[in-house]
């Protein structure tokens, strides 16, 4: 009996100190799962300020950009002008402002990628020789201002086809020889690349200065943000010694491909980066694969224009027309193609989002055509939208650059001037997260809108602003209509047409509206889309408002032009 007692007791006690256990561990399975829930939330969190943080420098760079275009545009208009000796001087400061200013927007638009680990990377077959040369080739006449000789050394093995990023490996390289001729008041500058020892799928390139070199203390702090030479340095050095964000890009760079940035360097005796990179060797692509030959240049090339809105054919038909390019015009895919089988072209530019047959088809027809001329033809993208992922739609088709609208007759020079000489983007041209767009002060950017004046003169611009107030009245009827039917692709179309056509003439309100609405239909709710739309034909009203003072304006100049004539 006491035996029986002594089990049941002893198997009661074994079955409460099991419960127990299992109490303490549902208890700390709850505080697992808590402590899950709130790392979870905090993930969550982070990724939306990340994202919060890059909208808001996209949109920072927008806004900055906006008055800049004035400030570049009206700077190289007053270059063209009869000035005095101090009057070019100034201007010239100008330009030199500007242009700095641009890269410094870029520079930190660069950096908040690499810091969020957001930077897109591609892998291409690269000629690693003929970037290094290209380089060389671009601060020579720099190097020679500041009486310094600059050179370049690649060993046989370094001579070779690599699958790297071009853009990123030579952004890499810019940085550093920009930074060693800042630094260097007299001697020399040069950049060496090797394989490395033993391990010939490494590259090592090196950048080697006789400049001021870097105390010990500020070697460590080199690579941060911001950073800078001493201040001593700095006051030594007529170019100001910059912002200090070009190192941090390289180094954030090298990490991001895998690779390894070191510096060597003594205070009086110069300074040697060192990069050592992955780049195993590849073979060439197939010479069929290339773009065709390009005109020389300074000669006049065969452009095929592609886009479905008639205002921006005339615009950019304009811009390559004033440049001395013959142009020939298409409104669709299939009279692109036409076009192709009738005549020959040196290069192609085709918007992305066209009805029917998009640029993205329209240019794996053409690589995929049975001629040669045809398939091999360079073409430059044109899109309303800067999104990483719409420049990936367009390498991935085979496009070979990218240009963003609304774009000025600089970037479209600057696209031709690229496939002249061979350098087209193949790929993904530094991504950009996508901007989000600020309501303008008013309906019309004076600055944009006197750019297009300049080079188009007040009776073609009058035309244009009659062809736009068109445009929208169609599409403000049809994108209602569409709503009517909650027809959410139709209303996208229109969006998109509005923000193509209003952004080249300066309208950079209603083209925000009308991108962020392209973009953001298909996931609205029915009661943000009918809000979306009204705040659309909101501004397409003020538009056309505007539209109507600035014809005014127009008129009465024509006319006191030839009163005065």
């Amino acid at each position: 009996m006491m035996l029986a007692l002594s089990v049941i007791g002893a198997a009661g006690f074994s079955a409460i100190v099991m419960a127990i256990m299992l109490v303490r561990e549902k208890r700390r399975t709850r505080g697992l799962e808590a402590e899950t829930a709130a790392l979870r939330r905090r993930a969550e969190e982070l990724e939306a300020a990340s994202h919060a943080r890059s909208r808001f420098l996209a949109m920072m760079s927008h806004e900055i950009r906006t008055p800049l275009t004035g400030i570049v545009g009206f700077g190289e208009a007053l270059a063209d002008e009869p000035l005095t000796p101090a009057g070019r001087r100034a201007v010239e400061s100008i330009r030199r402002a500007s242009r700095s200013l641009q890269g410094l927007l870029g520079d930190i638009l660069d950096f908040s990628r690499i810091d969020a680990d957001a930077l897109p990377m591609q892998r291409v077959p690269t000629d690693l020789d003929a970037l290094l040369n290209e380089v060389r080739d671009e601060f020579v006449p720099q190097a020679r201002q500041r009486g310094l000789a600059f050179g370049l050394t690649v060993t046989d093995g370094a001579r070779r086809w690599t699958e790297t990023d071009p853009l990123r490996l030579r952004q890499i390289v810019v940085n550093l020889v920009s930074n060693a001729i800042r630094y260097t008041e007299t001697g020399m500058v040069r950049i060496a690349a090797s394989t490395a020892p033993d391990e010939h799928d490494r590259i090592v390139i090196r950048v080697i200065d006789t400049g001021l070199g870097i105390a010990p203390d500020d070697r460590r702090r080199i690579f941060d943000v911001f950073a800078q030479a001493t201040e001593r340095d700095v006051v030594q050095n007529a170019d100001g010694g910059g912002v200090g964000l070009g190192l941090a890009i390289a180094d954030g760079l090298v990490r991001a491909m895998g690779g390894t940035i070191a510096l060597d360097s003594a205070l009086g005796e110069g300074s040697t980066f060192t990069v050592t990179l992955p780049l195993p060797a590849c073979a060439a692509p197939p010479a069929a694969s290339k773009a065709a030959d390009p005109p020389p240049s300074g000669e006049p090339a065969s452009v095929l224009l592609v886009d479905d809105i008639e205002m921006n054919r005339d615009l950019f038909a304009g811009m390559l027309a004033r440049a001395g390019h013959r142009v020939v015009a298409a409104p669709d895919g299939e009279t692109a193609l036409r076009r192709l089988a009738e005549d020959r072209f040196d290069l192609a530019f085709i918007d992305i989002q066209m009805p029917f047959m998009d640029g993205i088809e329209l240019t794996r027809r053409i690589r995929a055509s049975g001629d040669p001329a045809v398939a091999r033809l360079p073409i430059v993208a044109l899109s309303a939208a800067a999104y990483g992922e719409d420049r990936a739609r367009a390498e991935a088709a085979g496009m070979n650059d990218y240009v963003t609208k609304p774009a000025t007759r600089d970037d479209i020079a600057a696209a031709v001037a690229r496939v002249r000489a061979g350098r087209a983007q193949a790929g993904p041209i530094a991504a950009v997260p996508a901007p989000a767009e600020a309501p303008a002060p008013s309906a019309l950017d004076r600055a944009e809108f006197e750019l297009q004046r300049e080079t188009f003169g007040d009776e073609r611009l009058l035309r244009f602003l009659g062809m736009l107030e068109a445009e929208l009245g169609r599409r403000d009827a049809a994108i209602d209509e569409a709503a009517g039917r909650d027809d959410r692709a139709e209303i996208g179309q229109h969006a998109h047409a509005i923000a193509s056509a209003s952004g080249n003439l300066g309208f950079r309100h209603l083209m925000g509206l009308g991108r962020t609405l392209e973009h953001e239909v298909a996931g609205l709710s029915p009661e943000a889309l009918a809000a979306s739309v009204d705040e659309l034909r909101r501004a397409i009203a003020d538009a056309v408002a505007e539209i109507a003072d600035v014809r005014a304006e127009l008129d009465a100049g024509a006319s006191e032009q030839r009163a005065a004539g």
